[in-house]
This record gives C-alpha cells, sequence and structure tokens, in this order.
C-alpha cells in the first residue's frame, strides 16, 4: 500500500511539472538558451542570468521570464572617469520573455533595463504573480548618506503584444531595516 502511495504522489509531480511546464531540465535549457542569445554582446564577459517562471500571456501554462546581466569586469571598472564607475555590477542588463509552445520555449521579447529605473537603480525581478512580473529596487531617502539607499520599491511589469510594459503605477515603497 505504502508503495502505491509513493508511486501515485511521483506521478501527480510529475504529472503537474509537465502540465504546468516548469520540469527540473528547463531552467538548465532556458539558461543555456538565455547564454547563446548573450553570446554575441558578451565579449570575454560573463552572464548572470536568473529564471522565474509563471504564466504571462493567460494561457494556463507557465512561461519564462529572465532577469539578466552581462557582469562588468576590474578592467571595466577601471576604465577611469572618477569612482562611480567602482561599483558598476552589470555592463548591461535586460529582462527577457520565453513563452512555452507545446514543447519548447520560443523567445518573444527582450528589453534592456534602463526603460525600467528609478533613481538610477535598475529593477530586479522577484516573482510571477497573476501574469504580473513583480520587481524591486532600492533607492535613496531624502537623510540617506551615499553610501546607504534604504527605500525598497516594488512595481509590476506585465507582457502584453509581445513587449514587456510597465503600466502607469506608483512604486509601491518601504523603508529598509539596517
Amino acid at each position: 500500500m505504502k508503495t502505491k502511495q509513493i508511486l501515485t504522489l511521483a506521478v501527480i509531480i510529475l504529472s503537474t511539472n509537465i502540465l504546468f511546464g516548469q520540469n527540473s531540465n528547463d531552467e538548465a535549457l532556458l539558461k543555456k538558451k538565455q547564454l547563446q542569445y548573450l553570446t554575441p554582446r558578451l565579449d570575454g564577459r560573463t552572464a548572470k542570468i536568473k529564471v522565474l517562471f509563471g504564466d504571462l500571456n493567460g494561457d494556463g501554462i507557465k512561461d519564462a521570464f529572465i532577469d539578466w546581466c552581462i557582469e562588468a569586469t576590474d578592467n571595466d571598472r577601471d576604465a577611469g572617469g572618477g569612482n562611480a564607475l567602482m561599483f558598476l555590477q552589470c555592463m548591461e542588463e535586460g529582462f527577457t520573455v520565453y513563452i512555452k509552445t507545446g514543447n519548447e520555449y520560443i523567445l518573444i521579447a527582450d528589453k534592456g533595463k534602463d526603460n525600467f529605473t528609478d533613481e538610477g537603480f535598475a529593477y530586479d525581478a522577484d516573482k510571477i504573480e497573476n501574469e504580473k512580473i513583480f520587481c524591486s529596487n532600492i533607492s535613496y531617502a531624502d537623510d540617506d548618506p551615499r553610501c546607504c539607499p534604504s527605500i525598497k520599491q516594488t512595481i509590476y511589469l506585465i507582457f502584453q503584444n509581445k513587449q514587456i510594459i510597465k503600466p502607469d503605477q506608483k512604486a509601491k515603497v518601504t523603508k529598509q531595516q539596517n
């Protein structure tokens, strides 16, 4: 009896992963696809890739939203121009949408994060919920020293008409605890 319950549970988990388009190989596959897509831009640099799964187009199947960054090297930071470059983490960064159709993910949209900034900080994708991509960043309160922004802001993006869009909204703001 116990073996039958375990087998039933395994079938349910596997079926759920297949039905909703997310299995253990999807993340690795998407990271590889994204890396191939970014390769012409890397110029010897490495890429940081974060994959989030969720239904982005309302068809009930989990799609993929990728938050990516082409990481800056020490040479990039030593390019001169003052200490502003000293903290540079990404040479280029953006968001990519892959829609699941059949058994594969198709790249549909890619947009640089410079389109989604607030006070100089780009948003990072955190989760997908109700066809919205929730993203956060940090910014400065009026009395924050330059080193230490203390406000966390949250916005959402949507995927609409094959584009990543930031609808009109006021960022949700919370003070970070130090």
